[in-house]
Parts: structure tokens; sequence; C-alpha cells
């Protein structure tokens, strides 16, 4: 077996191969840390008093998770045409290039 040098094309893959690793032991080491505070935490299931909870609360809690849930959809629809605009203006750009290299 042979062992094949990797080569870079220009510094820049490099730097973007080295930050891609950091971002990915970085968000390795804050999930883990969330993660143990979670397991290391004590919690007992029978502290928590729901004889507070009324109709009401139920109720604002119903409509903050619809508004919540509308908000989304709102979003998500109107991202479709934002996409379709940027297509459209990169092609756009592309065939304006290709005029101004001719």
């Amino acid at each position: 077996m042979t062992k094949e040098k990797v080569t870079f094309r220009d510094q820049s893959e490099k730097i973007l191969l080295i930050n891609t690793w950091f971002r990915i032991f970085l968000i390795s080491v804050i999930v883990g840390t969330f993660l143990y505070k979670i397991i290391v935490s004590p919690f007992d299931i029978s502290a928590i008093d729901f004889s507070a909870f009324n109709f009401s609360d139920f109720l604002s809690l119903i409509l903050a998770i619809f508004s919540i849930g509308l908000s989304v959809s709102f979003i998500l629809k109107l991202m479709k045409p934002q996409i379709n605009f940027m297509t459209i203006h990169k092609n756009l750009l592309k065939m304006c290039q290709q005029f101004l290299d001719v």
C-alpha cells in the first residue's frame, strides 16, 4: 500500500478544511456539554405541579403554538418566490457576463 499525499490547490482550500473541522469540534463540545449537564442534573417528575394549570393557561399555550406554526408556514411560503427570483437573477447575470465577454 502506498500513501498518497493530499495536495491542496491553494491555501484557501486548506483553510476551509481546517475551519470545517474546527466547527465540527466546537459544535461537538457544546452539544456534549449540554448533554452532560442534562444527564447529571437531578430531575424529579413528582416535583412538577400541574394543579395550578388552568384553562386560560392551556388556551394561551395552544394559541402560542398556533402562532409559531403560522409564522413558520408564512416564512416558508415566502421563501419559494425569493429562491425563484435569485435563480432568475443569477441566470441573468451569467447571460450579461457572457455578453460582455464576447
